[in-house]
């Protein structure tokens, strides 16, 4: 049998402040209630592994393997963060509690200044208290919330990593939009990166807990809170996406007139990394009988018509090459030559019309913009434009 060690954190309701007017009450409760939550199931995980007393890191490392937690794109969040520097990461909130160790685990490992604004039940574990910054989000004006902020603004301004769930409270479903997602984020991560001029990271988290967590928060919000040890117990062996969105900086971050404005695409470039979103292409577009791609124009041709055009149409010229707009009544074989890369460039992405070219109605009342390699004597790349006054006289 294996030989338990002296336990650091007291995983019970018995550990909640006596003090409080359900102190007593909790106290006497507190077996049947340990029971109820999952918490006597978490002790016997937290002994029977000897996590107690473990460094932060190790115990994280050893949490996530005891539940079988396996975590995948890591790389990819890390190579989105500066080394150095103010940073802040905001992420969306998918369990309530284990993905608070997750991402502290990863960027302290990356970044050892890494702390997480946390909901103060992570205090529940002695060894990672380190890792975080502890709020208390279903209490807004308690005093600790104060405390924090003012700790996670000292963070950022020494130059520190900081990581925050602007949800505060775990997902939910939402009725209004028929899907499991965070609550309203709080403005709080914005405000920060404004006024620390920090960057600001998007980071999603997959997944999601159980029908019956969500079903029993939808008859009494505080249900969820209750069963978040046991839903940190059904995550055991599961695989765990992190996707990074693009990094936003300060520059980008100040053109914003609203702090809400700077929630909203913060939240969208963190959701944007949800597989749910990700459409992958047909496979089956590879599947039609694609005809032989038409020969290529002549190239004195097009030359000749790149001579014609009128002096304002030639836009720019850097080396061999020059930017040039026109008109298929202008420079048909060019827009010809145009139809035919478009059509080879379309089918190395399994698209593709599966004609000889790409064309339509449109090639003929567009502004084709493009650039020619003299050099080669070859268009390198090409967009059209609809242009709507134009498009509009052509219609009547």
């Amino acid at each position: 049998m294996t030989k338990l060690n002296h336990p650091v954190s007291n995983l019970s309701v018995a550990a909640i402040n006596t003090a409080s007017p359900l102190g007593h009450i909790l106290k006497v409760a507190a077996p049947l209630l340990d029971s109820l939550l999952g918490i006597n199931k978490l002790r016997d995980i937290y002994l029977s592994n000897n996590l107690s007393g473990l460094d932060k890191q190790e115990f994280s490392e050893k949490l996530l393997n005891v539940l079988g937690i396996n975590v995948l794109g890591a790389q990819g969040v890390i190579n989105k963060i500066p080394k150095q520097g103010p940073c802040i990461v905001v992420c969306n909130h998918p369990y309530g509690m284990i993905e608070g160790v997750i991402i502290a685990k990863l960027l302290t490992h990356y970044r050892s200044d890494t702390k997480v604004m946390a909901n103060v039940g992570l205090k529940i574990f002695t060894e990672i208290k380190d890792y975080f910054i502890f709020a208390n989000p279903l209490k807004p004006k308690a005093a600790i919330n104060t405390s924090a902020i003012k700790q996670c603004f000292k963070h950022v301004n020494n130059d520190g990593l900081l990581v925050v769930f602007p949800a505060g409270r775990v997902s939910f479903f939402q009725s209004k939009k028929q899907r499991v997602t965070d609550g309203q984020w709080n403005r709080l991560t914005a405000q920060l990166a404004l006024k620390t001029q920090a960057p600001l990271l998007p980071v999603f988290i997959s997944g999601q807990n159980s029908p019956m967590f969500y079903n029993l928060g939808r008859i009494y919000y505080r249900f969820r809170l209750l069963m978040l040890i046991r839903e940190l117990l059904k995550i055991q062996k599961r695989f765990i996406n992190l996707g990074a969105g693009n990094l936003l900086t300060p520059k980008l971050l100040n053109k914003f007139e609203k702090t809400d404005d700077i929630n909203d695409i913060a939240r969208l470039l963190c959701y944007l990394n949800d597989e749910r979103f990700v459409t992958p292409w047909q496979e089956d577009a590879q599947s039609m009988q694609l005809k032989a791609i038409m020969q290529d124009v002549d190239k004195t041709k097009m030359t000749s018509e790149l001579a014609s055009l009128p002096c304002e149409q030639h836009l720019l010229d850097f080396k061999s090459y020059s930017v040039y707009y026109g008109y298929q009544d202008q420079i048909p074989n060019c827009v010809a030559e145009i139809t035919r890369l478009r059509e080879i460039t379309f089918r190395t992405l399994n698209e593709g019309s599966g004609e000889p070219c790409d064309t339509d109605k449109f090639d003929a009342s567009y502004m084709h913009l493009f650039i020619f390699d003299h050099k080669n004597e070859e268009i390198i790349g090409a967009y059209r434009i609809g242009q709507t006054d134009l498009l509009q006289k052509i219609a009547t």
